[in-house]
């Protein structure tokens, strides 16, 4: 799949985050609750964001390159765990793909939370969560349009650092995971958001299978089929 507006944009950061949430009530409070800054055990400079969905961890592919197998992840109240990766990708096929980590530990918390992988129609308002440079922002957008059969647009682009990010339907649910902006260099000089749908959790041979309509037990139900 070729982006072909001019320029791609990948919302990396390399700058210390200070806590700014803005909030949209029982929603935002639990998507801040679910939603992780991502960052290099080994070269803690970057980072990128991650969403939990049950007891797992869910970011996009060139955040995974950024900050390797083994990670450190931060919520907004401070805490801090490590996780490491369990999914594959393939660089070289020039789609970012959604990537998946798993937390280190005994006892594992379970944070909730939903998939769902019905695209929604062009119009639709929907939600964004990460982890910008100044902290963690929760934005209201809008989808715009599709780029293929995997990736949305929107209205409002990410800001660097929110890249694997999520995007929500009004239920809260993950339908998407950021992958950067588009930006047009003509009048008006719109900036668009490009997410990744959950749809295409396919890396290296796999597809990983969820339920997203019950909410069933995530660990339970991660499947792996070739392809």
């Amino acid at each position: 799949m070729r982006l072909s507006v001019a320029a791609i944009v990948l919302c990396l950061c390399c700058s210390t985050a200070r806590a700014a949430p803005t909030k949209f009530g029982q929603m935002a409070d639990d998507l801040e609750r679910r939603t992780v800054k991502l960052t290099s055990i080994k070269s803690p400079g970057g980072h990128g964001s991650a969403t939990f969905i049950r007891k797992l961890l869910i970011t996009i592919e060139h955040v995974a390159v950024m900050v390797g197998e083994k990670v450190q992840f931060t919520h907004t109240n401070g805490v801090t765990g490590y996780a490491e990766q369990i999914s594959t990708y393939d660089t070289k096929d020039g789609i970012d793909s959604p990537v998946i980590y798993v937390p280190v530990g005994k006892d594992l918390l379970d944070y909730g939370g939903r998939i769902n992988e019905v695209k929604p129609d062009s119009g639709t308002n929907v939600y964004t969560a990460g982890f910008a440079k100044d902290g963690f922002l929760i934005s209201r957008t809008r989808i715009t349009g599709y780029f293929g059969e995997n990736v949305y647009t929107t209205t409002v682009a990410p800001f660097p650092g929110q890249s694997g990010s999520g995007l929500f339907n009004a239920d809260g649910e993950l339908i998407a995971v950021c992958h950067g902006y588009q930006w047009q260099d003509y009048p008006p000089y719109p900036r668009r958001g490009l997410w990744v749908t959950i749809g295409s959790l396919e890396t290296a041979g796999r597809t990983l299978e969820m339920n997203p309509s019950s909410g069933a037990e995530m660990l339970g139900s991660l499947q792996y089929t070739s392809v």
